[in-house]
């Protein structure tokens, strides 16, 4: 995940930064499992952005996120072999 790496953080002090398991972050990024609204506000937390942000939705007035800050969605993976 490029937010991560641009920070020098593992799934471990993401996970820990936004008070959840690294596995939970794990599965969410792998399209394993659907975060949870509130998952995804603390994730934005952590990232210091706006959940629209997060996940790369073009938010009204601001340019949109470049795909590689984007968070996988479970479509875009399921048709990925692993």
């Amino acid at each position: 995940m490029k937010l991560t790496a641009e920070r020098g953080w593992s799934y471990y002090d993401v996970a820990k930064k936004a008070g959840m398991s690294p596995s939970t972050l794990y599965k969410y990024y792998h399209g394993c499992k659907l975060p949870y609204v509130d998952s995804l506000a603390s994730l934005a937390d952590v990232f210091d952005m706006t959940m629209d942000e997060l996940i790369g939705r073009n938010v009204k007035g601001v340019n949109e996120q470049s795909e590689s800050k984007r968070l996988p969605s479970p479509a875009s993976k399921a048709g990925q072999a692993d």
